[in-house]
């Protein structure tokens, strides 16, 4: 497991245009080190950086344009690519789908109240730190701690 000090390890979803068989899933990027890919990583200590509302980028995306790297997560600790992942029970997925209107990283929640700050929807429980992520192929977990 790569580990640093404060959380300086980058890690972020591939859009679908990016994937192939030489570019999977996930990319990271260490200090000092280009970007790696991997297939399914565990990361530990976890800021997530949420997109910027008054970006061109996003803004684009949100109004139906291409999808760029908009938002990632900042670890202290990463494994890539582990033998199995065991994905523990007070685990919740994770959600951020700048194509369908997103704002932010969230978990589903019912009963959430919509959060108008962040231009949410009812349901979603915005996330800032998590102690723990799971990124699989398809999906991605985390731990509040």
């Amino acid at each position: 497991m790569e580990k640093t000090a404060k959380p300086k390890i980058q890690f972020h979803r591939n859009t679908p245009e990016q994937l192939s068989s030489y570019h999977p899933r996930w990319s990271y990027i260490l200090p000092g080190k280009p970007t790696a890919d991997c297939t399914c990583a565990i990361l530990e200590g976890v800021t997530l950086k949420h997109p910027n509302p008054d970006s061109k980028q996003v803004k684009n995306c949100w109004a139906g344009g291409s999808r760029k790297v908009s938002a990632w997560f900042k670890t202290v600790a990463i494994e890539v690519n582990p033998e199995s992942i065991r994905i523990p029970s007070e685990a919740e997925e994770i959600f951020f789908d700048p194509t369908k209107g997103d704002r932010f990283f969230h978990f589903y929640r019912p009963g959430t109240p919509a959060n108008k700050e962040f231009g949410g929807k009812p349901g979603q429980f915005k996330i800032d730190y998590l102690s723990k992520v799971y990124a699989l192929d398809n999906s991605i977990f985390g731990v509040i701690k």
